[in-house]
């Protein structure tokens, strides 16, 4: 069994580290690369969608152009025979176009110096035929002598209507050059010839060679290939260079990254310049390491605490029961008994306030929500504190007041509060109670020394102990305050503290939970002391 995962877990090694992974790794695995290709292949076909729209608009546009030049020439020759008068060769003045006139029984009677001497472009049947359809293309065709090899052309026909001459007012350029090619002897005008004393049916038959149109086309497609595939190798090379300067920074925060550890948080990544994408990540990221930073220093200030307050009751157990072994004859066992078990006490509500905070912290602390009525436990935690201090507890001011939440939670808050209040007053602590609107209002006040506005804050951290007003002695843990606060934000409240203005000094803890009942209006109750 261990050859065979030996034997795949070589073969997967080998294969994964073979040239073909490797170079993925190093062009699928760097967004550097992945950029460059995506910009060139978007360039790319922006580009070649251009060029296939380029080529179609210049080509259109070139046969229109040669379509308008043929049928103004096979009109002129049209309007000429119209006139009574015949030239030949007909004189047109642009190589890419041939012309024909023709008689019904497909006779060529004059045609253009370069198809000279040549037979009908076309049989006169299709000619008779495509009369309806003006331009028809036809292949196989080659004028001459103009250089023109193209076998593509488009062919236009018209037809002259026979009759008796007919008065047409005939462009003067065609007319200018009818009249200079007859004085030059290169073209021979003659009256048309009659049938029956009329002039027959003819047809002139223009060819437009596609050429002019083809050869700029054939020219314009390797250019812009050419051009294209140069524009892509720049644009490419020049992506890449641009997102390397741009990520260079990138590579310095990884740097950065990789050399921090759990013991090096104090440490940050290099923030660049500017406020662009990445030195925000750069921010980021530095206060993401500071929140871990000081989220590991919290826990190690945690777990340093809640060993030295574990350590106090241990070790004041096991004092008491080294001296009680040493004389045990003369050892007071119950006493010894008692003092252990308030020990244990003080061990398990430790333990249980830590266990709470760590619920808090990882978002489990689960509540039973109901209906609860908070001056109920209020009144009951009063006569509870009362029977164990000597300071006034007033609750003048308690009024009705029902949240939702869980009851025992709340009890906790309460009696964390007015245990507090018992530590640092003087002689007397307020409660206060009512209901504003959709929130019920919680007030415990004392005439102690107060909370230095810098520590309000602070007070609620665990394990945190004013120097004048806390101390272990009393009883508090450090914890108290910090449960509270949890207990509170769990029921979608807010807790605070403040001065206390009715005395003038002392400290003012107000909570602020949400109100089973908004329409309710609290009332003052009559309190039994």
């Amino acid at each position: 069994m261990e050859l065979e995962t030996l034997a795949r877990y070589t073969k997967g090694s080998s294969s994964k580290s073979g040239f073909v992974p490797r170079l993925k790794r190093i062009f699928l695995g760097s967004v550097r690369v992945r950029t460059s290709v995506a910009a060139t292949a978007v360039v790319g076909i922006a580009l070649a969608v251009s060029s296939m729209v380029l080529v179609g608009v210049l080509s259109n546009q070139l046969k229109a152009n040669l379509i308008a030049n043929a049928k103004n020439e096979a009109a002129s020759t049209v309007d000429l025979i119209r006139s009574g008068e015949l030239a030949n060769p007909i004189p047109l003045p642009s190589g890419d176009l041939a012309a024909q006139v023709l008689d019904g029984s497909g006779r060529v009677l004059a045609s253009t110096s370069n198809v000279t001497g040549k037979g009908p472009f076309v049989g006169i049947a299709f000619i008779k035929s495509k009369l309806t359809q003006e331009i028809v293309s036809i292949s196989n065709w080659t004028i001459q002598p103009a250089g023109d090899t193209d076998s593509r052309a488009l062919l236009i026909v018209h037809k002259v209507q026979g009759g008796s001459k007919a008065n047409i007012n005939i462009d003067s350029t065609y007319t200018s050059l009818v009249n200079a090619q007859a004085s030059a002897g290169l073209s021979k005008v003659t009256p048309v010839p009659l049938e029956n004393g009329h002039t027959p049916n003819l047809y002139v038959a223009v060819i437009a060679s596609l050429a002019s149109v083809d050869q700029p086309i054939k020219f314009l497609i390797p250019a812009l290939t050419i051009g294209g595939l140069m524009l892509l190798v720049i644009v490419g090379f020049a992506t890449f260079y641009l997102t390397g300067r741009a990520f260079r920074p990138v590579d310095q925060m990884i740097s950065d990254a990789k050399d921090i550890t759990g013991t090096s948080l104090h440490r940050r990544v290099f923030e660049p310049e500017g406020d662009d994408e990445i030195s925000r990540l750069a921010v980021t990221m530095n206060r993401m390491l500071e929140r871990l930073e000081e989220s590991a220093e919290s826990s190690r200030r945690f777990v340093a605490d809640a060993s030295h307050e574990l350590k106090s009751p241990i070790s004041a157990l096991q004092t008491s029961l080294e001296v009680s072994l040493l004389r045990p004859q003369e050892a007071d066992w119950p006493r010894v008994a008692l003092d252990g078990l308030t020990e244990a006490h003080r061990m398990q509500t430790l333990v249980e306030d830590l266990l709470i905070l760590a619920k808090a912290d990882a978002g489990r602390l689960k509540l039973k929500f109901e209906s609860v009525d908070l001056d109920e436990l209020v009144i009951e935690e009063a006569r509870r504190a009362r029977s164990r201090t000597t300071s006034k507890i007033r609750l003048s001011s308690v009024s009705g007041g029902r949240v939702i939440g869980e009851a025992e939670k709340l009890r906790s808050v309460v009696r964390n509060l007015m245990e507090n209040a018992i530590r640092h007053c003087e002689s007397t602590v307020s409660i206060a109670l009512k209901q504003e609107g959709s929130s019920v209002v919680f007030e415990v006040l004392d005439d102690g020394p107060g909370v230095p506005e810098a520590d309000r804050e602070t007070i609620f951290r665990r394990f945190v102990r004013l120097d004048e007003s806390r101390s272990r002695g009393d009883g508090g843990s450090g914890l108290g305050l910090a449960i509270t606060k949890s207990i509170v934000e769990a029921h979608l409240g807010r807790i605070w503290v403040e001065d206390n203005n009715l005395t003038g000094k002392g400290a003012r803890f107000v909570v602020v939970l949400p109100a089973a009942d908004p329409s309710f209006t609290s009332q003052p109750l009559e309190i039994t002391p």
